[in-house]
């Protein structure tokens, strides 16, 4: 039997799970509804430099787009984009997930993406290092090939000046 009118919705049984579930993630997972926080676990508040003071926030004040858009749709793929904290922005990797079949409910889950940066960035190093190390090794072989063709041609004219007899 639905609950009365004006009276609280009460809370649905398997929230609690889910909430103890995302406090366990090593990710920042939040709980929204019409565009506004709710509920977020630990890490995402200690992530956001906000604790408690996260709920309410709307979507637009929790995340500034980073060139790719906010996560205002769910799908698998992740948006990369920056999370307002306290004293700047981090660079985050964010995911919505609709809870409710109605779409006003919803999940983010949100993963520092220092990590991932800081590998893109290595592996950027690596390849422009390995890029210089291709064009010395280029420049070693041509230098070598050319020593090779000269000692070549020494040799040839040692071997022709030896076999021309001494007039």
């Amino acid at each position: 039997m639905p609950p009365p009118t004006g009276s609280p919705v009460p809370e649905a049984p398997a929230e609690p799970a889910l909430r103890a579930l995302a406090e366990s993630l090593p990710a920042g997972v939040a709980g929204g509804r019409d565009g506004c926080v709710v509920w977020a676990n630990r890490f995402l508040k200690a992530l956001s430099g906000r604790g408690d003071a996260i709920a309410g926030l709307k979507l637009e004040d929790l995340f500034e787009d980073a060139g790719r858009g906010l996560p205002r749709e769910a799908g698998p793929s992740r948006v990369e984009c920056w999370l307002s904290q306290s004293d700047g922005r981090r660079d985050v990797l964010c995911r919505r997930i609709d809870v409710s079949g109605g779409g006003d409910s919803v999940m983010w889950v949100i993963e520092d993406a220092t990590p991932v940066n800081t590998l893109r960035e290595e592996v950027h190093r690596t390849g422009r290092a390995l890029a210089r190390a291709h064009r010395e090794m280029l420049e070693l072989r041509e230098r070598l090939a050319d020593e090779r063709s000269e000692r070549e041609e020494l040799l040839s004219v040692v071997s022709h000046e030896l076999r021309t007899p001494v007039t």
